[in-house]
C-alpha cells in the first residue's frame, strides 16, 4: 500500500465524495501502513481532513488511526514524539487540532473506548511529565515540542470549569523566571547574535511566543506581583528588536494591552469606563484568554 505507486491514489481519497470511502482510506491507513511511511506533509494532510470531517463515521476512523495505531503501536504512546512528527513549529493549526482531539478523548468515558481512554491517560501524563523534566533541568533551552504541547495543554484544561489541573498552569512569576531563563536573562537575546544560526533563534522565538501564549491563560487576578512582572516583561519585549521575529509583534501588543488594562482594573475603584471595558473584552477573546480573566471584567464593572 505504501509504494510509490500506490500511495498518492490512496490518499488523494481522503477527499472523495462519499464518507464510505473516506473512511475506508483512514482504515487502510491504520492497518497497511505506519507513520513513518507517510512525510510530514501527508502525515498533516490525513489529519487536518480526518480530523475535521463532517462525517462522525470519518472523524471515529481518522480518530482510530491517530490514537490506536500511530500514537499506541508506532509511537508506544509517546505524545511529545507526534508532536515532533508533525513539525508543530511549522504547521501550528494542524497539531494543535491533534492535540485537541487527543485531550477530548481522553475525557470523555462515554463515547471513548475504554482501552483507548487508558492508553491517551497514559499518553498524556507522560507528555507532562517530560514538560516538567525538561523545564527543571534545562528550563534555558526549552525544545519547541514540548513548549508547544504544554501551551495546547494549558490552554486546554484553563476553558473547564471542573479543572482540577490548576498546578499545570504556572503562577505568572514563575513563567517570567521561564521566560527570562530562555532569553538568557536578556529580553533583547531574540535580537540574535552573528555566531548564533537561524535555526536556534528560530526555536527561541518560537518558544517564546509559546510561554506568552501560557501567560495569557494564567488567573491572575489575586497575584498582583505576577501581573505587574509580567506586564513589565511584556513591555520589554515590545521595545526590543524582537517584536520583530516571525511577526510575533501582534501577539505582544495584544497581550501587553491586555494584562496593562488588566492591572489598571485590578486597582483601580471606578468602574464606569465601558467603552475601554469592550476594547479589552475583544483583545481578550482574540488572545482565548482563560475563563477566568474574562469573568472578572463582569465582576470589576457590576
Amino acid at each position: 500500500m505504501h509504494t510509490t505507486g500506490t500511495k498518492p491514489h490512496i490518499l488523494k481519497r481522503v477527499r472523495d465524495v462519499s464518507p464510505y470511502i473516506r473512511a475506508c482510506v483512514f482504515s487502510v491507513l491504520s492497518q497497511k501502513t505506519t507513520i513513518r511511511h507517510l512525510t510530514i506533509d501527508e502525515r498533516l494532510q490525513v489529519l487536518k481532513y480526518g480530523l475535521r470531517d463532517s462525517a462522525p463515521m470519518v472523524r471515529a476512523e481518522a480518530e482510530k488511526m491517530l490514537c490506536d495505531t500511530w500514537l499506541e503501536k508506532n509511537l508506544e504512546g509517546d505524545l511529545i514524539q507526534l508532536v515532533q512528527s508533525l513539525d508543530c513549529a511549522n504547521s501550528e493549526d494542524t497539531v494543535s487540532l491533534v492535540i485537541r482531539s487527543i485531550l477530548d478523548q481522553s475525557q470523555d468515558k462515554d463515547k471513548t473506548d475504554p482501552t483507548r481512554l487508558s492508553n491517551l491517560k497514559k499518553s498524556i501524563s507522560g507528555a507532562f511529565e517530560k514538560v516538567e523534566s525538561q523545564i527543571r533541568n534545562n528550563g534555558n533551552s526549552l525544545s519547541e515540542e514540548i513548549v508547544f504541547f504544554w501551551r495546547n495543554y494549558v490552554q486546554h484544561i484553563s476553558k473547564r470549569d471542573d479543572c482540577e489541573e490548576d498546578s499545570i498552569i504556572p503562577a505568572l512569576t514563575d513563567l517570567c523566571a521561564l521566560l527570562r531563563a530562555q532569553l538568557r536573562g536578556d529580553v533583547t537575546a531574540l535580537l540574535g547574535e552573528d555566531e548564533e544560526d537561524e535555526e536556534e533563534l528560530a526555536r527561541r522565538s518560537f518558544v517564546v511566543k509559546q510561554l506568552v501564549e501560557i501567560g495569557m491563560c494564567a488567573d491572575a487576578r489575586h497575584d498582583e506581583i505576577g501581573r505587574r512582572t509580567f506586564s513589565n516583561l511584556l513591555r520589554d519585549l515590545l521595545i526590543s528588536p524582537s517584536c520583530t521575529v516571525d511577526g510575533h509583534v501582534d501577539l505582544i501588543v495584544c497581550s501587553f494591552i491586555f494584562f496593562l488594562c488588566f492591572y489598571w482594573f485590578c486597582c483601580t475603584s471606578q468602574h464606569t469606563h465601558i467603552h475601554t471595558h469592550t476594547h479589552l473584552t475583544r483583545y481578550a477573546q482574540w488572545q482565548k484568554c482563560s475563563r477566568a480573566n474574562m469573568n472578572i471584567f463582569d465582576t470589576l464593572l457590576s
